[in-house]
């Protein structure tokens, strides 16, 4: 047994395998069009922010569907970046990303909340993944990285 595993990772040092990494990394062009995918991404989903906004001026709340902010179905948003964009339940939009981002079906989350300023009603959203590890570096600080899907 004791030979079965000095083989193994002499074979696994030998090989240049390293425990706990990728097999493989991605290139410095591969990251900047998975950061240019996001950014279209986050691009895409500006009209469905501008129409949450309107919603919420208009009605008082916050809507739960595209159909509420008179958009089309979610799929219909769709592009090479893009699978589909989503508003849910209290405004959240979702945007399901491609496999040009890196991870196909990766999902950011901008979660809007009302403006702390009285008597204002606007908007303040947040933009989160648990999809993209480094969405903070690919979108300058706007978007953060969690752990909470």
């Amino acid at each position: 047994m004791k030979k079965i595993l000095m083989t193994l990772l002499l074979s696994c040092a030998i090989g240049g395998y390293s425990w706990g990494q990728d097999a493989a990394k991605p290139s410095a062009a591969d990251i900047q069009a998975h950061n240019l995918a996001i950014s279209k991404a986050l691009a895409a989903a500006t009209p469905v922010k501008t129409a949450v906004e309107e919603f919420r001026r208009h009605s008082g709340r916050l809507p739960s569907t595209n159909a509420d902010v008179g958009m089309n179905p979610p799929a219909t948003y769709g592009n090479y970046d893009v699978k589909q964009i989503a508003v849910g339940n209290d405004g959240v939009i979702e945007i399901t990303l491609t496999a040009s981002s890196g991870v196909d079906d990766g999902i950011i989350r901008l979660t809007p909340k009302p403006s702390p300023i009285k008597d204002e009603n606007s908007l303040e959203w947040t933009c989160a993944s648990a999809s993209f590890s480094t969405i903070s570096d690919a979108t300058g600080g706007v978007c953060e990285y969690t752990n909470q899907p």
